[in-house]
């Protein structure tokens, strides 16, 4: 999926608690989701933590602690440094699909070039 840059894999994930769940291309951008989204906004993160995107996608799903949003139509897992969301409708259809996953460390510790540059700006 990550050479064609498009499709979707059915049923890649699986956890007793959640069931199957779909990885999705996706769209990427800052509103996005998919694996689209995860590598153009979050792959350097994991890069600098020593993980790649198609070991770190599964190991949070394996072991991230589990809370659900229903009104949102989310599950979160929830790791101590990263956080990974499934989106459980689609459409107004029931789908489970990875939308996005992060790294939850504080901004300054993720990227402190970025963080001088925001202050330069007065954010």
């Amino acid at each position: 999926m990550k050479k064609q840059k498009a499709g979707e894999c059915i049923d890649a994930l699986y956890r007793d608690d959640i069931g199957y769940v779909d990885i999705v291309w996706g769209i990427g951008g800052k509103s996005g989701y998919g694996l689209c989204h995860i590598i153009e906004e979050h792959e350097e993160e994991f890069k600098q933590l020593g993980f790649n995107i198609e070991d770190f996608i599964p190991m949070v799903f394996a072991f991230g602690i589990y809370s659900e949003n229903q009104r949102e139509n989310k599950i979160k897992l929830r790791g101590e440094n990263f956080m990974l969301i499934i989106k459980t409708k689609w459409n107004d259809k029931n789908k489970r699909f990875v939308m996005t996953a992060f790294d939850l460390r504080p901004m300054s510790r993720k990227n402190p070039k970025r963080v001088k540059q925001a202050r330069k700006k007065g954010i």
